[in-house]
C-alpha cells in the first residue's frame, strides 16, 4: 500500500520485468502517453486504467503497480502536457514579452490537450 501523502514523484519507478516467460514491463510514461491520448479524443473521464490497460494489453490491476491511484494518474498527464510546452531557456530580459510567451505557449498546450 502506498501513502496517499507522499508524490508520484517521490516514489521509486517499477523496473521493467524481461526475460523468458515474464510479461513485459511499463513504465509511467507508456501509460501516461496513452492516458493523454485518450483524454485528447474522448475526454478526461474516458482515461482510466481499465481503458488504458486495454490498449496495452493487460489488466487494469497490473497498471496499478506502476501508477497507483487516479490523482497519480492526473499528475502525470498534467506533467506531461507542460512538458510539451516549449519555452526558451533564458528570460529575453522583457517581463512583459515572457509572460505573454508562457501564456501563450501554455494555452497553445491546452488546445492540443483538451482533456489536460
Amino acid at each position: 500500500m502506498t501513502d496517499s501523502n507522499v508524490s508520484i514523484w517521490m516514489r521509486p519507478e517499477q523496473v521493467q520485468r524481461s526475460g523468458p516467460g515474464r510479461r513485459p514491463g511499463y513504465s509511467r510514461a507508456q501509460i501516461t502517453a496513452i492516458a493523454v491520448r485518450i483524454a485528447d479524443a474522448d475526454g478526461l473521464d474516458a482515461a482510466t486504467m481499465r481503458r488504458i490497460a486495454e490498449e496495452l494489453g493487460t489488466g487494469a490491476m497490473s497498471l496499478y503497480r506502476y501508477v497507483p491511484r487516479r490523482d497519480d494518474l492526473l499528475d502525470l498527464m498534467v506533467d506531461a502536457v507542460t512538458g510539451e510546452i516549449d519555452l526558451p531557456g533564458r528570460p529575453s530580459g522583457d517581463w512583459r514579452a515572457d509572460l505573454s510567451l508562457v501564456a501563450h505557449r501554455s494555452r497553445e498546450a491546452g488546445l492540443r490537450h483538451p482533456g489536460a
